[in-house]
């Protein structure tokens, strides 16, 4: 009964989220961050500088090195943290912070996690970091990505699924309050997706290191399969306070 009196508060709390997201937050407006609103991805035309990415690179290094290979999954090759996870990181907000205050509110935002990953050609679809389209959660959310090396279509570049944000697409809604009764990972995952139209839409996220973007991750999103080489990224997530 308690267990069940809990999926109903969870259920409870991410409708008022929703409705709030939908039609308090989210208002559609000419802003900064207007593809992200729109769109769901923003992609800066200018590449982090080379000072910035060869100390994230160092910083890479020094923390991978540490990783523990036995993790597998969405842990494959990440090394994270709650807030940020280097002071290096530090480095990369002063550019950020206009766009996170026009997409949240000014100071109505938070660090959540960020981490440092490589990517590996996997065998299994399961065991690649972000695989399968998804999105990350039920609440606002956005992350921060650099690429630490040149990302083309075979190694693994980021791809998301313009105009799926906010709970846009059909059955998200759905989705989502699967999601926040159940907490079964196919909540966000299988259950109720289209994958067919997702293949037809994605875009994909390629170019030299220093790329460096903006996505909304309640857009369906995935990282494409590393066919050869590896994939190196720097991440930071961001939700409301």
């Amino acid at each position: 009964m308690k267990k069940f009196l809990v999926r109903i508060k969870r259920s409870l709390c991410f409708i008022l989220n929703y409705l709030r997201e939908k039609y308090i937050y989210k208002v559609p407006k000419m802003t900064i961050a207007n593809d992200v609103y729109s769109e769901g991805i923003h992609v800066f035309k200018n590449e982090i500088s080379e000072d910035k990415l060869n100390d994230l690179l160092n910083d890479f290094d020094m923390r991978v090195s540490q990783k523990n290979d036995a993790d597998i999954g969405q842990s494959t090759g990440r090394v994270y943290s709650e807030g940020l996870l280097s002071p290096v990181m530090e480095g990369l907000m002063s550019n950020l912070n206009p766009y996170l205050d026009d997409y949240f509110g000014t100071a109505c935002w938070k660090i959540e996690i960020s981490y440092y990953q490589e990517s590996f050609p996997q065998l299994e679809v399961d065991n690649v970091p972000g695989g399968e389209f998804h999105v990350d959660d039920n609440k606002a959310n956005l992350k921060y990505f650099v690429y630490l090396d040149d990302v083309l279509s075979k190694n693994g570049p980021f791809s998301c699924v313009p105009n799926t944000n906010g709970w846009k697409v059909k059955a998200s809604f759905l989705r989502g309050l699967h999601w926040a009764f159940f907490e079964a990972r196919k909540s966000l995952y299988s259950y109720l997706l289209d994958e067919r139209f997702c293949l037809q839409n994605e875009i994909e996220v390629v170019g030299s290191k220093g790329t460096n973007f903006l996505v909304d991750t309640t857009a369906l999103h995935r990282a494409k399969p590393v066919v050869e080489g590896s994939r190196k990224v720097a991440v930071i997530s961001f939700n409301r306070r």
